[in-house]
């Protein structure tokens, strides 16, 4: 038979067992073992005609301790699609969008692990979006600004940042900071203008900022930063035009629709006005607007949180889904989202249901007192 202190033995044991076997675990001391550093870091960027960048790396990392099986290099952006990544060796990588949170990173598995004094050199090719901003210091020009991976545990020892100007812009109406190591016309660019920064011995943790300013018209794309809603018809108006001619159509719909299923009530209160906490579009619906005019209220709202994007307005509107962001989405948003064809055209009958009574702002919200 087991007696009391047989037992509270056993349970003390146990948890010994239980605390120190993880930190005896293989993996958590080859984790903490390994240490490294960059021979070099070279990024090259081409800005492009539609507002993204083609960012690639060049890197040689050296493991000083343990071994290494693939390496995370950041992104300056979540909104990113890895291209192709290679190694020294002519070896086609295998990558992964590691992304967690604000960090932004592409995985790169090396073709064969390096160990203690072993060196690799790869590159990884991505297409970044969102990266080109209306400068409000240089009114009229648009810029950029960025900062090259940077390496918590490990020091870069020689670092290098190459920026392709679009085509047309040249010394005489570009600007950068800080100033640049040298500028050139590069012919294997198309004699595009070229600016190239150099760093040395970079700590662990220790960042380069640089950026470039240039007149607007030499891209298609870029981002404005909100300044009311003057400032939004200003950048939209045109995009907007065009999208409310293009419901005019779905709008009669909707009407007739409200026309045939919707029964006005016959009971009537006194009220103050509309109750406050609503949005504006559940606002606009209690007021009676047009639902040409909640569709633009929609619209406008998911423009503002950068989950839609005006890619075409001739002959008509088009948009596009944008990725996910932190900011959450109402639920006449969501509605509004599924209505957005693959081809970025709407389905009239997917917006008129976000607007007509069974989708209205009354019904979905929960009640208050």
């Amino acid at each position: 038979m087991v007696n009391r202190k047989s037992i509270t033995y056993i349970i003390l044991l146990a948890t010994i067992l239980f605390v120190t076997f993880p930190l005896l675990s293989p993996y958590t001391v080859r984790a903490q073992d390994i240490q490294y550093h960059l021979d070099h870091e070279y990024a090259k960027i081409w800005i492009n005609e539609d507002g993204t960048i083609d960012l690639l790396y060049d890197i040689k990392i050296t493991c000083d301790q343990g071994t290494i099986n693939y390496v995370n290099v950041g992104q300056p952006k979540r909104d990113f699609t890895i291209g192709q990544a290679k190694d020294e060796n002519d070896h086609v990588l295998q990558t992964a969008d590691e992304s967690e949170g604000n960090n932004y990173r592409a995985r790169v598995y090396l073709y064969t692990p390096i160990s203690t004094s072993q060196s690799i050199r790869f590159t990884l090719l991505t297409n970044v979006g969102h990266m080109i901003w209306e400068d409000e210091q240089n009114p009229g020009n648009v810029g950029m600004q960025f900062i090259p991976c940077w390496w918590k545990d490990a020091k870069v020892n020689e670092l290098q940042v190459l920026i392709v100007l679009p085509q047309g812009v040249d010394e005489t109406n570009v600007g950068c900071t800080p100033l640049w190591n040298n500028a050139t016309y590069d012919p294997k660019e198309d004699n595009r203008f070229v600016i190239y920064w150099e760093r040395r011995n970079l700590h662990p943790n220790q960042k380069f900022a640089c950026g470039v300013s240039f007149p607007e018209e030499y891209v298609e794309h870029y981002e404005v930063r909100e300044k009311g809603f003057i400032a939004f018809l200003k950048r939209y108006g045109v995009g907007i035009g065009f999208f409310l001619l293009s419901v005019g159509i779905i709008g009669t719909v909707v009407y007739v629709a409200r026309k045939g299923n919707y029964v006005k009530p016959i009971m009537k209160m006194e009220t103050l006005g509309i109750r406050r906490g609503l949005t504006a579009v559940e606002a606009s619906y209690l007021l009676g607007l047009k639902p040409t005019k909640i569709v633009t209220a929609i619209l406008y709202g998911l423009l503002k949180k950068r989950r839609v994007w005006v890619t075409s307005t001739k002959p008509s509107v088009k948009l596009k889904v944008m990725k996910q962001s932190k900011k959450p989405l109402r639920y006449y948003e969501k509605r509004f989202l599924k209505a957005i064809r693959e081809d970025g055209t709407l389905s009239e009958e997917k917006l008129a249901r976000t607007i007509i009574p069974s989708a209205s702002p009354l019904n979905g919200r929960r009640k208050t007192g």
